[in-house]
């Protein structure tokens, strides 16, 4: 699919206002263009040697917003311009059409205007766009949906869905349409994740994404005997004391009901542990993984495989650096990857253990064993705000101080980057990649430079969490060095 500029690009070029200026019958077109900027250029084309034989004072733009019941003039502009600059101020369908005044101040071609040279659609909404997944006891995953729009482009719907255990999105093969419903088989259960995108003619796309958990049979809570001390057991016993404490502080037994659809999720089985500390959480080093989903797979690799085979595959999890550990729970296929979901934004510690066929296998992680893996939950994206912009002066006039100031848990090892558009809702080009957290950063101005822009700061952290600040206000460029000369000496009067 082309995009809003490309489309646009592509029909200034071959379409926008082909009648010369100079007396070609304007044409009308079979279909508008659409496009979902309020602020563009319409270019005209015209024959110099005929402009001078007529006395060409200016080009004058009509507009149509009523489909040509009644016109107005939008603008005028000198001959040699060669284009007008257009601003909307609402959505809606807009006709234009061009008139040349002549030296006898009569407009040109004559008569009253009967059709436009251009019909342009300015559409800055995007589609409605609703995703409803439903999960059957069969294991199938029902997903229907809907999109509303007054210019949809039904042929650019997208959907694709993800299944627990791998990484790859596939295609959803549907006929594409404003409405629908399908179906299938999933082969595992666990989640499934649906996501959808379509647009309109303008180019405005609309992305949704939903979740649901299908079936998923609790796993066993495996309590050993109080009075003996196996692998599964108590990691540390003291006559007398059979405290069990409580799970962490994330609820573990009741998770975030938007991610399930009608089975409860496996809480991990607390494990005895009289003498454990509180503890601070795991240590964050530059090893830690770090993501922005409470859902994810941990990768593991088996060895030592005897004859006998791999009985289970159990996960265990801390919050607080091995003071306290709880069985997450067991791999269904004992194959990696292991599928994880925690209860909310943490910093999680896990280690492995592994059955064989027989039932050996290591102890549980004991009190104050550090985790193999540490994995930091984070989705809350940074704190960013502008602080604001200066122009330089003297030999600095072609460069601009931008201020900012963003903050985060878990900041990228490059968390910055600045970009300027002249239209907000247009096009961003960037003024820096990414780039270190200083506050500051200073713009090189090109001659080209815009001399209305407006600033945008971009935030990221380690997670892959993004947000963004704009100027209200555009930033006024003023690269002119204003200048005086004396033409004559005139006597005061007296």
């Amino acid at each position: 699919m082309r995009t809003p500029f490309s489309q646009w690009a592509m029909r200034t070029r071959l379409l926008m206002l082909t009648a010369v200026v100079v007396g070609l019958a304007q044409h009308a077109f079979a279909a508008p263009v659409y496009t979902n900027k309020t602020e563009f250029r319409i270019p005209y084309r015209f024959d110099p040697e005929e402009m001078r034989r007529i006395g060409a004072q200016e080009i004058r733009l009509y507009e149509s917003r009523d489909q040509g019941r009644s016109w107005q003039l939008a603008k005028a502009v000198d001959p040699k311009m060669g284009r007008f600059d257009y601003q909307a101020t609402r959505d809606g369908e807009f006709w234009f059409a061009v008139r040349t005044l002549d030296g006898r101040n009569q407009l040109y071609p004559a008569g009253g205007i009967t059709e436009p040279g251009l019909q342009v659609v300015i559409d800055t909404a995007k589609p409605d766009l609703t995703v409803n997944l439903q999960g059957t006891p069969g294991g199938r995953v029902q997903l229907s949906w809907q999109a509303d729009d007054t210019n949809l482009d039904a042929s650019t719907l997208k959907l694709e869905f993800l299944q627990t255990g791998t990484i790859q999105w596939e295609t959803v093969r549907v006929q594409p349409a404003a409405a629908g419903q399908t179906s299938w088989t999933a082969p595992d259960r666990g989640f499934v994740t649906v996501r959808g995108s379509i647009a309109d003619r303008a180019g405005n796309l609309q992305q949704v994404e939903k979740q649901i958990r299908l079936d998923v049979p609790v796993q066993p809570v495996i309590r050993p005997p109080r009075n003996r001390q196996e692998p599964d057991g108590p990691i540390a016993t003291q006559p007398g004391n059979n405290l069990v404490m409580s799970p962490p502080s994330g609820n573990w037994d009741s998770p975030k009901t938007d991610l399930i659809s009608s089975s409860t999720a496996s809480r991990p089985d607390i494990l005895q542990n009289p003498y454990t500390t509180e503890g601070k959480p795991p240590r964050v080093t530059k090893h830690t993984r770090v993501v922005n989903t409470r859902q994810f797979n941990i990768d593991y690799e088996l060895e030592d495989v005897g004859p006998s085979g791999v009985g289970a595959v159990e996960l265990f999890i801390t919050e607080n650096d091995g003071g306290q550990w709880f069985r997450y729970g067991a791999d269904p296929d004992a194959k990696s990857p292991f599928v994880v979901e925690t209860p909310s934004d943490g910093i999680y510690g896990f280690a492995v253990r592994v059955k064989s066929g027989t039932g050996l296998s290591s102890p549980p992680p004991q009190v104050g064993e550090k985790p193999s893996m540490v994995v930091v939950v984070d989705q809350t994206a940074p704190e960013v705000k502008l602080i604001g912009a200066e122009q330089g002066s003297g030999s600095n006039l072609m460069k601009v101080r931008v201020m900012w100031e963003t903050s985060d848990n878990h900041p990228a090892d490059r968390p910055v980057a600045l970009s300027y558009a002249t239209d907000p809702n247009g096009i961003w080009e960037p003024i820096s990649g990414w780039t270190e957290n200083t506050g500051e950063y200073v713009w090189s101005l090109a001659p080209n430079t815009p001399t209305r822009v407006y600033l945008r700061v971009t935030a990221r952290d380690s997670a892959g969490n993004l947000s963004k600040a704009e100027s209200e206000q555009p930033l006024l460029i003023d690269l002119s060095r204003p200048s005086a000369r004396l033409i004559n000496v005139e006597a005061a009067g007296r």
